[in-house]
């Protein structure tokens, strides 16, 4: 599976959210579900990205 692929799929999933509340159904518009393993997943890919510019950056003005 392809880089591309995987973003495609993860901006399906996020341009697809629905949930409802108080019987009504609702798309959301920016961002993920709280609590979705998929959210889940990708707010660990971001910050393990994020934690390894700063470790970089951190070992090199050390």
């Amino acid at each position: 599976m392809t880089i591309d692929t995987i973003t495609r799929l993860a901006r399906l999933v996020l341009d697809t959210n629905c949930f409802v509340y108080d019987n009504k159904y609702y798309q959301q518009i920016r961002g993920g579900a709280m609590g979705s393993p998929f959210t889940m997943t990708l707010a660990n890919v971001y910050m393990w990205e994020w934690e390894q510019t700063l470790l970089e950056y951190q070992r090199s003005h050390n």
